[in-house]
Parts: C-alpha cells; sequence; structure tokens
C-alpha cells in the first residue's frame, strides 16, 4: 500500500511540475507575442516609436529565449534567434512583416509541441 500511495504521489507531482512548466512557456510566448504584435503595428503605421518596439522585443527575446530552451528541446529557437538579430538590418517592410509573422508562428509551434496530445500518448 505504501508503494501504490509513493507512486500516487510521484506521479500528481510530475504533473503538477508539467503543468507548471506549461503555464510558464504560454505565459512568455503570449508575452512573446504581444510585443511581435505592437512592433509589427509600429511598423505597419510608420510610427516613430518601432525602434524603441523592436529594442523591447530584442530585450524580451532573451528572457523567452532562456524560458524556452530550458523547458524545450526545440531546434527552432537558434533560427529564431538568428532571426531576431536580423530584424534591425532589415529595411523592407515587406519582408520584415513576413518575418514577424514567422516569428509569431514558430513561438506558437513551440508551445504546441509542448502540449500533451492522446495520438502522442497512444
Amino acid at each position: 500500500m505504501k508503494r501504490n500511495i509513493t507512486a500516487l504521489v510521484l506521479f500528481i507531482l510530475l504533473v503538477m511540475v508539467s503543468a507548471g512548466q506549461l503555464w510558464l512557456l504560454g505565459r512568455t510566448t503570449e508575452q512573446l507575442d504581444e510585443l511581435i504584435d505592437e512592433y509589427e503595428q509600429s511598423v505597419i503605421l510608420d510610427r516613430n516609436d518601432s525602434g524603441e518596439r523592436l529594442s523591447e522585443l530584442s530585450a524580451y527575446w532573451e528572457k523567452y529565449y532562456r524560458t524556452a530552451s530550458f523547458l524545450t528541446r526545440s531546434d527552432s529557437l537558434s533560427d529564431m534567434a538568428a532571426d531576431v538579430s536580423r530584424l534591425r538590418s532589415m529595411k523592407d517592410k515587406e519582408a520584415l512583416l513576413e518575418e514577424l509573422h514567422s516569428l509569431r508562428k514558430r513561438a506558437e509551434l513551440i508551445l504546441d509541441e509542448q502540449i500533451p496530445h492522446p495520438e502522442s500518448v497512444f
């Protein structure tokens, strides 16, 4: 009986830690998405604060990268890091917007890869 209780406690602890990690990754992905959206709107409307928005996005990217690399094994994080560093040098508005859209989709894909799906288990 003690083994069953110990196994149940360990299982519940594992589920709680996994849920916490998923929540943390979801929260950081949501914040990254908001910053990408703010920068995107600044570029579309040709506002003067686009440099400031890009600085905020780049600064938050460091936090997102640390969190996501700790919680996932995704190789696309290094590709995303290179794309974020290239944003400053991009002059073409359409290419910049396309790159921002790509970053958003990749971040969502990383989050989706961490969500357990029944077909993955069985």
